[in-house]
């Protein structure tokens, strides 16, 4: 990370190690010592890159430094991340015994999903949503399925015709409502991102990586390591920015499992989207905030210069406190890096058409 990295993010980076956890929280230990941590802008940092789970882990071995008031906090907010996981995978169950009353295929990805099955924990990796994969052309079932459950789809989605969101979009979202609050939140993506991301995998396309998985005493559809790594990929460096350290985690623990990974189709389906500098960017970050081994198969890629700038201006955007992460101009640089990512023409004189769209708007708002 950049030589400005602040002792709270360094300590966020400790808890991502996957190398060594002693020398991780011997570092650690030396932060704390040497530093005058603010340790309300930790827990800033904690909430930003949802590791509260990583932290306390890491705080476990140094007994007597921690704050008790900041152990308290990491505790409640595991506490409250495993009431809402469980709460999501029971909807989840329930949602899925009425798809498949209808044979209507639902896979799920990100999510409880990983903190399953990547995690071996679902209390270990935060998250607030269901994410679910369908095919386009079964969003009409998915509508009646879930209006039939209480659910309401949101607002957005009552506002514009199904060919449009077909079209534009990616996914059609629906909330569970009770006393005004939504207590479960549903996605079933038909793709990765608007049709401006131009990440139009479809089911049909990952249909020979579907398996099969007991959990919780139920059968389900899931989807092998290999399509479950492209889809986070797509989501986190591809639709997203690769700046929250959660997403890297996600990818550092792919890594430490490439045996599992069939890189020669995962390398061919990166390509096939115009995203390959996108998966050489993310090995490398994964590389150098988790010191996860880099597969052999990119080795050498990862050292091309293009790619080793994309890495160290994520790694500058990640340094940048959580206050700013609203600012225009750390919104645009996400932009940029979505531009500099991509390998194809149109998509990103795409992304360059919304920037500049988006820069004029912004200042006709500041004019007035």
């Amino acid at each position: 990370m950049k030589s400005t990295t602040s002792p709270a993010l360094g300590l966020l980076l400790q808890s991502v190690r996957q190398d060594d956890e002693i020398l991780a929280a011997g570092e650690a230990a030396s932060i704390i010592k040497n530093s005058n941590i603010d340790w309300d802008d930790f827990l800033d940092e904690v909430r930003l890159h949802n590791l509260a789970p990583q932290l306390k882990y890491l705080f476990n071995n140094l007994t007597g430094l921690i704050p008790e008031r900041v152990l308290e906090e990491l505790e409640l907010i595991i506490r409250l991340n495993l009431i809402r996981q469980l709460k999501l995978i029971s909807e989840f169950l329930r949602i899925q015994e009425q798809l498949d009353k209808k044979e209507t295929k639902a896979i799920p990805f990100k999510g409880f999903w990983l903190g399953h099955d990547l995690y071996n924990d679902i209390a270990a990796r935060i998250s607030g949503d269901l994410d679910l994969f369908i095919n386009v052309k079964d969003i009409e079932e998915v509508k009646q399925i879930m209006a039939a459950s209480g659910y309401e789809p949101e607002k957005v989605f009552t506002l514009l015709p199904d060919d449009y969101i077909i079209k534009e979009f990616a996914e059609y979202n629906f909330d569970l409502i009770v006393n005004g609050s939504s207590v479960s939140h549903f996605e079933f993506h038909w793709r990765i991102g608007s049709r401006l991301h131009d990440l139009n995998i479809t089911l049909d396309d990952l249909e020979p990586h579907i398996t099969f998985h007991d959990f919780q005493g139920k059968r389900l559809m899931t989807f092998d390591p290999s399509a479950s790594f492209l889809l986070t990929l797509m989501h986190h460096g591809g639709k997203d920015q690769l700046t929250n350290l959660k997403h890297i985690l996600d990818i550092a623990l792919f890594l430490k499992s490439d045996e599992k990974l069939d890189w020669p189709w995962i390398i061919s389906e990166t390509k096939r989207h115009h995203m390959y500098k996108v998966l050489l960017v993310s090995v490398l970050l994964a590389n150098e905030i988790t010191k996860v081994t880099v597969p052999n198969c990119f080795v050498d890629d990862i050292n091309i210069p293009a790619i080793k700038r994309l890495e160290k201006n994520r790694l500058n955007i990640m340094a940048i406190k959580p206050e700013k992460t609203n600012g225009i101009k750390y919104k645009i640089s996400g932009w940029i890096y979505r531009i500099r990512s991509r390998d194809s023409l149109v998509v990103r004189l795409g992304f360059i058409r919304y920037l500049i769209g988006r820069i004029i708007f912004q200042k006709r708002i500041d004019l007035h």
